[in-house]
């Protein structure tokens, strides 16, 4: 069963019975993670935003700024 909860999606397994502190750190755990999930969302979306406004020439510079 704990495999099939990790294949899942699930990134923390408690047997019962489960202490409140454990319960309460999962929680927490998953919404720190949960956070930064969002916030590199949030970065990415702002990236592609700003690449989306560059003009077809500023596109090619930074393409071969880039590059090496």
């Amino acid at each position: 069963m704990t495999v099939k909860a990790m294949n899942a999606g699930a990134v923390e397994f408690l047997t019962k019975p489960v202490r409140e502190q454990d319960l309460l750190d999962a929680v927490r755990a998953a919404f720190q993670r949960d956070r930064i999930r969002r916030d590199r969302e949030d970065e990415i979306r702002d990236l592609r935003n700003r690449f989306d406004e560059l003009t077809p020439r500023e596109r090619q510079i930074i393409t071969l700024v880039t590059a090496g």
